[in-house]
Parts: C-alpha cells; sequence; structure tokens
C-alpha cells in the first residue's frame, strides 16, 4: 500500500499545484501557432517528460504526487487532457478537450471522500486570473523529486 506525506494529504497543497498546472497545460494546447518541438519544449519545462510522437500525435504519460497525467495532442486546438487522483484522491478525475472541462470526484467506484473535497476546491479556485503558487514553483523547479 502507498504511504502518503503530509504534503499529499494536504488540500490546500494539491490545489495549489492543480490549479496553475492545468491552466498552464490549457493555454499551452490551445495556442494556435506553435510547433511540435515547442510544445514539446514546453511540456518539458512543466515536467513532463515521458513524451512520444507518432503519426503527428504527440501523448504524454506522467505521474506527480498523488495523480496521472495524461495528453494527447493531435495539432492547434485538438486534445485531451486528463488528470486522474491515485490513491488518496481516488476518483478525482478532471477531463479537458478544447470544447471544455469536466472535474468530477466520482470517477471510480471506490472514489475517496478527499476526491470531493478537492473537487470542491479545485473548482472554487479555477478561475483568471490565477495565482503562480509556491508549490507549482517549486514543482517547476523540480523541487520534489
Amino acid at each position: 500500500m502507498k504511504t502518503f506525506s503530509e504534503f499529499d494529504k494536504s488540500i490546500d497543497n494539491n490545489v495549489d499545484f492543480l490549479v496553475p498546472f492545468t491552466k498552464s497545460l490549457v493555454e499551452l494546447l490551445s495556442k494556435v501557432d506553435i510547433q511540435k518541438w515547442d510544445i514539446i519544449r514546453q511540456f518539458k519545462e512543466l515536467n513532463l517528460n515521458n513524451i512520444k510522437d507518432k503519426d503527428g500525435t504527440i501523448s504524454v504519460n506522467e505521474n506527480f504526487f498523488d495523480f496521472s497525467v495524461s495528453i494527447i495532442y493531435a495539432g492547434t486546438r485538438n486534445f485531451i487532457l486528463t488528470i486522474k487522483g491515485e490513491y488518496y484522491y481516488k476518483g478525482f478525475s478532471i477531463i479537458i478537450t478544447n470544447k471544455g472541462m469536466l472535474v468530477h470526484s466520482d470517477a471510480d467506484i471506490n472514489s475517496t471522500s478527499e476526491a470531493q473535497i478537492l473537487r470542491d476546491q479545485f473548482l472554487k479556485n479555477y478561475k483568471d486570473p490565477y495565482l503562480l503558487t509556491e508549490t507549482f514553483l517549486n514543482f517547476r523547479q523540480n523541487k520534489y523529486g
């Protein structure tokens, strides 16, 4: 069984990571005039390193803290971004396409009560403009391992 640090269990820390991380990805994936090499470079700046480029489609699968991140990018404004809670936040799910966003707290048969709290706080804080939090800046600088 996976053990969780106090950081992992903190709703505030996870919201401070998820909101700017998600916003940064949506802004990047929604850019109109961006070259493939540039989007890959910017993915790497967000610590997304497990990148595959096949037949013009870029896919990314990565894990951060208690979340799995999956991206399928097929070109300008043609993407699917999925962020899912894995253990402590099991059932939490964000699905974003160029058409909109869905945020769930019951995306798993064994969803945790923490997933509902995280969903509510995420939605409360996901707005423009958003703050670049210390948690997110530390993540960008690879301070969490």
